[in-house]
């Protein structure tokens, strides 16, 4: 067994990494270790970024991540369904509805039914929401331009095209499941 090290609290991340590396080459030759790096990394930075936004934006602000991203895809798109509103924020349709509830009691949200179909519940923001998200946004996009500081122009257009290819790609399909993220009207 190996010794401990001495702060567990630290961890360097590209050791980490290394040691992974050596882990996974045996377990198969099949392991492409740069691809398992590049999706490991980018997990890893999303999840850093995440933690800082909530750290230094989201908590202060009485706002969880999953509240932001609803009151922000509101902002982008104004009027949108419940059912709408979990594709766009990447969360449950349980999570969207819950933290419905807790944006609607602070005053960040209203819900109305559509006249046409009483079961679609449209929602929108009330003016205390625009100015929360808005404000959350700067907030947020301050801490982005302190995370990217050190890249190049060139380096960030570089990334936001190897990004967006990979966004625009479909998922791999799962054949042990039937049901599609994108099927909301």
């Amino acid at each position: 067994m190996s010794p401990e090290p001495a702060d567990q609290g630290s961890v360097d991340p590209i050791a980490f990494e290394k040691a992974a590396r050596a882990r996974l080459s045996r377990v198969s030759e099949d392991v492409d270790l740069e691809v398992m790096s590049m999706v490991f990394d980018m997990i890893r930075v999303v999840n850093r970024f995440l933690h800082d936004f909530d750290q230094h934006v989201y908590r202060p602000m009485g706002l969880s991540w999953a509240g932001f991203r609803v009151l922000f895809c509101l902002w982008v798109q104004p009027g949108s369904s419940s059912a709408r509103l979990a594709v766009l924020s990447g969360v449950s349709r349980a999570t969207v509805s819950s933290v419905l509830n807790t944006l609607e009691r602070d005053g960040l949200v209203s819900r109305h039914r559509r006249s046409q179909d009483r079961r679609v519940v449209t929602v929108t923001l009330t003016g205390a929401g625009e100015r929360m998200v808005r404000e959350a946004f700067l907030r947020q996009h301050a801490r982005e331009r302190e995370w990217l500081s050190k890249l190049s122009g060139d380096q960030i257009l570089e990334t936001i095209e190897v990004l967006r290819d990979l966004l625009s790609r479909p998922a791999p399909q799962d054949p042990h499941s039937s049901l599609r993220h994108d099927d909301v009207s």
